[in-house]
C-alpha cells in the first residue's frame, strides 16, 4: 500500500548522519591542507633561508627574499589564512559529534528531506526501532564470532573481538568501563561489567546492541522532530504498512514544504530561533615566528592541538636540513 500511494525515500538515520559527517570531514581535510600550504608560503615570505625556499628554483628564492610583511602579497596571504580558519570553524560548527550532541539526528533528517525533494519524491520513510535493532544485531553477529574480555590492571578491560572471517585478525583494545559501551554497545557492556568473575565471552545470540538507543532514535526523536518540522505545513508522521506487511514511519512531504526546500531552503545548520555564530578559532600556530597564539576560548586541548602543528612544522624543517638524521625523515614519512 505504501509503495502504491507514494514514492517514498527510505532513510537510515544513523547511516545518513555518517554520510553527512564524512562529507564535512573531507571538506575540513581539504581546508587543513590549504592552510598548511598557506603557512608554508608565509614561511617563505618572512624567511629567505627557509629550507624549502633554499631547495626551490632561484625565482622562488629571490621572490621570498624580497617580500616583507608590508608587501601586498603577504597581506593577501594573511587574509586568506584568516578566511581558511573561519571556514574550518564554520565546518566544525555545522556537524555535531554524534552521539554526544542532541541534534545530530535532526541534521541527518534534514539532509534526507532535501535529498528526497531534489529527487522528486513524495515522502520520507524509516523503519521502527525494533527493525533497526534486528538489522544491527544481525550485522554484528554476521561479522563477529565472539567477544572475549577480561579485567586487567587499574580496572581496565581487555576486549578482543574474533571475526567470523578467519582471514581477518582479532581486534583487541584495552578500555575503561565507560569505553566498553562505546566499543561493543551498552547491553554487551552491562553484561561484562556486571559479571564479577573477571573474564568471559559473549557470542551468538548474546551479542546485542543498545535497544533503548534505537527505540528512542527511530520511534521517538525522529518522529518528534519531523512532526515539529511539518507542523507549519499541516502534516505529521504516520505509521503505515506496506504490501508485505512491514511497518514504516512515513512523513509525506506537502507541496508547501517542497517549495520551502527548493526556494529559501531549510535552516540546515541552525536552530529555529535563528542562526548561531560559527565556532570561534581558539588558537593558531604562526610558523614564521615559532609562536602559538591562544584566544580567550582556548583550553588545554587547544594548546596540545597547536603544539601538534608546531611539531609537524619543526619535523618538516629538520628533515630538509643537509645531513639530517635518517630517523627524522623516517618519522615524517610515518606521520604522512
Amino acid at each position: 500500500r505504501l509503495r502504491k500511494q507514494a514514492r517514498a525515500m527510505s532513510v537510515d538515520i544513523v547511516n545518513m548522519y555518517r554520510q553527512v559527517s564524512l562529507e564535512y570531514e573531507k571538506k575540513l581535510h581539504r581546508q587543513s591542507i590549504t592552510l598548511a600550504a598557506v603557512d608554508d608560503l608565509l614561511g617563505l615570505v618572512t624567511n629567505s633561508r627557509h629550507p624549502r625556499a633554499m631547495e626551490r628554483e632561484d625565482a622562488i628564492k629571490s621572490t621570498a627574499a624580497t617580500l616583507t610583511r608590508q608587501d601586498e602579497r603577504y597581506v593577501k596571504l594573511i587574509a586568506k589564512r584568516e578566511g581558511i580558519l573561519n571556514t574550518i570553524g564554520e565546518l566544525e560548527f555545522r556537524v555535531p559529534a554524534a552521539p554526544f550532541a542532541n541534534t545530530w539526528h535532526e541534521l541527518a533528517l534534514k539532509h534526507a528531506l532535501v535529498d528526497a525533494v531534489g529527487r522528486g519524491l513524495d515522502a520520507l520513510a524509516w523503519t521502527p526501532g525494533i527493525v533497526q535493532v534486528e538489522r544491527w544485531e544481525s550485522a554484528l553477529r554476521e561479522n563477529l564470532e565472539r567477544v572475549d574480555w577480561e579485567v586487567v590492571g587499574d580496572g581496565q578491560y581487555r576486549v578482543v573481538g574474533y571475526p567470523i572471517d578467519q582471514n581477518v585478525p582479532p581486534i583487541e583494545q584495552i578500555v575503561s568501563p565507560e569505553g566498553v559501551a562505546g566499543l561493543i554497545g551498552k547491553e554487551n557492556a552491562d553484561t561484562i561489567i556486571g559479571d564479577k568473575s573477571g573474564k568471559g565471552s559473549i557470542e551468538g545470540s548474546n551479542l546485542k546492541i543498545a535497544k533503548p538507543f534505537m527505540f528512542n532514535l527511530y520511534d521517538k526523536k525522529a518522529v518528534q522532530f519531523m512532526n515539529k518540522l511539518g507542523k507549519k505545513h499541516g502534516v505529521k508522521v504516520e505509521k503505515e504498512v506496506d504490501e508485505d506487511g512491514n511497518e514504516w514511519w512515513v512523513f509525506r512531504i506537502p507541496e508547501s514544504l517542497k517549495a520551502v526546500v527548493k526556494g529559501e531552503g531549510l535552516p540546515l545548520f541552525q536552530d529555529d530561533e535563528g542562526p548561531k555564530e560559527p565556532r570561534k578559532v581558539r588558537g593558531v600556530y604562526l610558523p614564521d615566528e615559532r609562536v602559538i597564539e591562544l584566544t580567550e576560548k582556548a583550553d588545554f586541548s587547544t594548546l596540545m592541538h597547536e603544539m601538534g602543528h608546531w611539531y609537524m612544522h619543526a619535523l618538516n624543517e629538520l628533515s630538509q636540513v643537509e645531513g639530517a638524521d635518517a630517523t627524522v625523515r623516517g618519522d615524517l614519512e610515518t606521520i604522512f
